[in-house]
C-alpha cells in the first residue's frame, strides 16, 4: 500500500510553490533539463564515476526513489540497474534500494495500484536478472540518513538527488550509455547480453524467430496517456506487411503488454493464414519479454518503449526507429558515439510531431531495404564490430 505525499518535503514545496511565481519555477526546472545542464551533469558523473572505480571502496549503493519517479515504465530503472552492473563488472559489491512510502505527485490518485505492484515486481525482477541475483531491499524514506550510518564505508550514488528528493532518472540514460561508450573491449563485452537471461519457453525453442515490440494503451499500466507511443492499427498492418515481406518463412514474435496483445490479436485477423505469436502467451512479465527479444534473430521497434534498451545493451540485430526521448539525447543524438554493431540501425525522428511521426512510417519501407541488405545471424555467434 503506497502512501498518499505527506513528507515534510512535499508540504515546504506546495507553499513556495504558492508564494513564488509559478511561470519562475517552471522556466528554471526547464533550465535542469536543458541540453547545457545535462552535459554538466553528464561530464560531473564521468568524473566522479572513473575516480570511484579507482578507489578502494569496496560497496556501491543505489537507491531508487519512488517518489520522484515520475512514470511506471521499465527504460529508466533499466539505466540504472546498467550503472549498478557497469560497477560490478569493476569488482564493487552492489546494494539497491527502493523508496516505496510515496509516489510521485503526477502518479498520485492517478495509479492502478494493482498494476502498480507488478510494476515494481517487475522492476524487482529486473534487478535480480541484470545483477545476477542481487533483489532490491525496499526502505520508507526516513530510513535513508539511517542508511548512511549503517553504511559508512559504501559510496552511496546520487545521494543528494535521494536526499533533496530531486530527479535523477532523467540522467541515467547518458550516464550510462557513455560509461558504456568509453569502457575497454574486455569490460564492454561483458557489459552487453549476448544470450538470453533463461532458457526460452518451450512454444518457441526449435523456431528461429524475429521480435517487434509494439506498445497499445499503457494507460492499463499507469493511467497515464502517452499517445506518441500508442501504435495506431493502420501502422500495426504497414509494418506486418513489411516485415512478412522482408522475412518469408520466419516466425514472427509481438512483444508487448496484456492489452497490446489483446488489440494486435483482433489486428492480425484480417491476415488470413499468418500464425503469429504473442508475448503474453508464454511470457509474464517484462524480463520474460526481454528474454524474447534477445533469443530472437532480429528485433524491431518503431515507436518509444524501454524494451529498446534491451535492444540497445545486446548483440542482437535491430532495426529501431522512434522520436529520440530527452532522456536519452546526449546518447542518440550523436551516431558517431554509439558503439552499435554493423546490423544495429537506429534511425531517430528529430520531434515529437504528427509530421515526424508520419515522415517515420513513410520511410519505414527504405529502412527495411536497408536493413534486409545486412548479413547478420544468431546473437550468440556475431562477432564484435565497433
Amino acid at each position: 500500500m503506497i502512501s498518499k505525499p505527506n513528507s515534510f518535503s512535499f508540504k515546504v514545496l506546495k507553499k513556495v510553490k504558492r508564494r513564488f511565481n509559478y511561470e519562475l519555477i517552471r522556466k528554471i526546472n526547464l533550465l535542469r533539463h536543458s541540453f547545457f545542464w545535462k552535459s554538466i551533469i553528464l561530464k560531473f558523473h564521468l568524473f566522479i564515476f572513473e575516480k570511484i572505480v579507482q578507489s578502494e571502496v569496496k560497496q556501491i549503493i543505489l537507491v531508487m526513489d519512488l517518489k520522484v519517479y515520475p512514470i511506471m515504465n521499465y527504460g529508466e530503472p533499466f539505466n540504472l540497474f546498467m550503472i549498478a552492473r557497469y560497477f560490478k563488472l569493476h569488482s564493487k559489491e552492489i546494494k539497491i534500494f527502493i523508496i516505496n512510502d510515496e509516489v510521485s505527485e503526477i502518479l498520485n490518485g492517478r495509479y492502478n495500484e494493482k498494476c502498480f505492484d507488478k510494476w515494481v515486481k517487475d522492476v524487482c525482477e529486473m534487478s535480480e536478472v541484470i545483477l545476477d541475483g542481487i533483489a532490491p531491499i525496499l526502505i520508507p524514506f526516513n530510513k535513508l540518513k539511517a542508511l548512511r550510518k549503517q553504511e559508512p564505508d559504501s559510496i552511496i550514488l546520487f545521494y543528494f538527488h535521494v536526499l533533496f528528493r530531486f530527479d535523477y532518472f532523467s540522467h541515467c540514460t547518458n550516464i550510462c550509455n557513455s560509461l558504456i561508450y568509453y569502457e575497454s573491449k574486455k569490460e564492454f563485452n561483458k557489459l552487453l547480453f549476448r544470450k538470453p537471461f533463461k532458457k526460452l519457453p518451450i512454444q518457441i525453442q526449435e523456431k528461429k524467430y524475429i521480435s517487434w515490440h509494439i506498445r497499445r494503451n499503457p494507460n492499463d499500466i499507469s493511467n497515464v496517456k502517452y499517445s506518441s507511443a500508442n501504435i495506431e492499427e493502420d501502422e500495426f498492418d504497414l509494418i506486418l506487411r513489411l516485415l512478412i515481406r522482408h522475412f518469408k518463412d520466419t516466425q514472427i514474435v509481438i512483444v508487448s503488454d496484456i492489452t497490446g496483445c489483446k488489440e494486435a490479436k483482433i489486428w492480425a485477423k484480417k491476415h488470413k493464414n499468418l500464425e503469429l505469436i504473442f508475448s503474453k502467451d508464454i511470457s509474464s512479465s517484462f524480463i520474460s519479454d526481454a528474454n524474447l527479444v534477445l533469443g530472437s534473430l532480429a528485433y524491431f521497434q518503431f515507436l518509444p518503449g524501454g524494451m529498446s534498451f534491451i535492444g540497445f545493451y545486446s548483440t542482437v540485430p535491430f532495426l529501431i526507429s522512434y522520436i529520440k526521448p530527452t532522456s536519452a539525447d546526449l546518447f542518440l543524438g550523436y551516431p558517431e558515439k554509439l558503439w552499435f554493431r554493423k546490423d544495429q540501425l537506429f534511425n531517430p525522428c528529430v520531434k515529437d510531431s504528427e509530421f515526424s511521426r508520419k515522415k517515420l512510417f513513410e520511410t519505414l519501407d527504405c529502412s527495411f531495404e536497408e536493413f534486409s541488405k545486412l548479413k547478420f545471424s544468431s546473437q550468440c555467434t556475431s562477432d564484435y564490430l565497433r
